[in-house]
């Protein structure tokens, strides 16, 4: 669907594939008289710079989020939102006079890229900042507990697998809320640099089994773009066999193109932290199609019989030419004693804009225009919002 206001008399319904197409100041307003829900699996994808902070979702009434919904934009229901259970929203959720209710549920708050407007008198050509590459593991002790459960920790380390450093880290877990840092800034900079690790710790009681979300987030110095990651874990009550865990990391062997794009490899490790070997072990990426999914005979697999055990390192390359600043997810998927194990892996590449001719007039007006737009919309939407709610109080 290209940019544009889309207005339905009764409620919005998105199952499958819904791609919103456009560029990174382009706005989607999505407005609903009665309700919005979407279908299990239901995929939200954005292409040609289309960034989640331009996207919104005016609801009527309530919104509901199908089971594992991969969902972009602000939703603003009158009432209530629910996702029933492992959905990852890029995005906002604001309900009016009801709840908002969580399942499993990774919530990533979006930034949009702006740039600054550069004089054609004084720069041909854009400067294009460097997108940041965040990755974090986790990791419970015990993975299982008996009957009546008890303490479990978890461990967390976050890594900088980028080329620039990085400010303001913060770490959240949906279900373990006392994370706090115990060690890895070398320098005492709050700077997470280069091939530092910072490691996290939390303790919770566990009563029966659960998985939680662990989310990082990571700014570029220059504050310019955002980087994210996310690690999810298993612990199980009552049962001798351990949850399976897995973990993917993903970097670009380039972060800026040249005006116009180019070719990116991204290369992959796909590991086990856990002690229970993987089974039908699966990759893909959203945005680059030579990976294996399932994957069988891997060279990594060091005994040849198509387990993902803990001392081996399945990698893996994919090859695509962009022509626009691109984000894409890798996720890898395994599977053990009647359980299944899911990571993903997000990287940034940045498209230079194109050179400017010298004509001794600059853009300024065309990009004020394009940061007021999208600006002014959501303030309207906010407006509107707060509007509302104080109308019930």
């Amino acid at each position: 669907m290209a940019p544009g206001i889309y207005k339905s008399p009764a409620r919005i319904g998105v199952t499958g594939t819904l791609t919103l197409n456009g560029s990174a100041t382009d706005v989607w307003i999505f407005q609903a008289v009665s309700s919005l829900t979407t279908a299990a699996a239901t995929d939200i994808v954005l292409t040609g710079g289309a960034q989640a902070c331009n996207v919104f979702w005016q609801v009527g009434t309530s919104a509901t989020l199908g089971t594992n919904t991969l969902f972009k934009g602000t939703i603003m229901a009158d009432q209530s939102i629910t996702d029933n259970g492992g959905s990852i929203v890029q995005g906002r959720l604001l309900a009016s006079i009801g709840s908002v209710t969580l399942n499993n549920t990774t919530v990533v708050t979006p930034s949009c890229v702006l740039r600054p407007s550069i004089p054609r008198s004084t720069a041909p050509a854009a400067v294009t900042p460097v997108p940041p590459l965040i990755n974090v593991t986790k990791i419970p002790t015990p993975l299982t507990l008996p009957m009546g459960g008890g303490n479990v920790t978890y461990d967390y380390a976050v890594t900088n697998a980028g080329i620039i450093s990085m400010f303001n880290v913060t770490i959240i877990d949906n279900k373990c809320s006392n994370v706090s840092f115990v060690s890895g800034d070398t320098n005492n900079n709050q700077q997470l640099e280069v091939n530092e690790v910072w490691n996290y710790r939390c303790s919770k009681i566990v009563t029966k089994t659960e998985t939680n979300t662990v989310t990082v987030r990571g700014v570029s110095t220059d504050n310019t773009f955002d980087a994210y990651d996310v690690a999810s874990a298993t612990v199980v009550i009552g049962l001798p066999l351990p949850p399976p865990l897995i973990h993917i990391a993903k970097k670009p062997n380039i972060f800026v193109l040249p005006a116009g794009g180019g070719e990116v490899t991204y290369s992959y490790s796909v590991t086990n932290p856990g002690t229970a070997p993987l089974n039908n072990v699966s990759i893909v990426d959203d945005k680059c199609t030579g990976l294996p999914g399932r994957v069988v005979g891997h060279q990594g697999d060091l005994n040849k019989n198509n387990l993902l055990e803990s001392n081996e390192t399945w990698q893996f390359t994919c090859q695509t030419k962009i022509t626009k600043t691109t984000t894409n997810i890798a996720t890898a998927q395994g599977h053990a004693n009647g359980l299944t194990a899911i990571d993903f892996a997000q990287a940034t590449v940045a498209v230079t804009s194109p050179g400017l001719p010298n004509t001794g007039y600059g853009p300024e007006s065309n990009t004020l225009l394009n940061i007021l737009v999208p600006t002014g919309i959501l303030a309207l939407l906010l407006a509107f919002y707060v509007a509302r709610r104080k109308s019930t109080v």
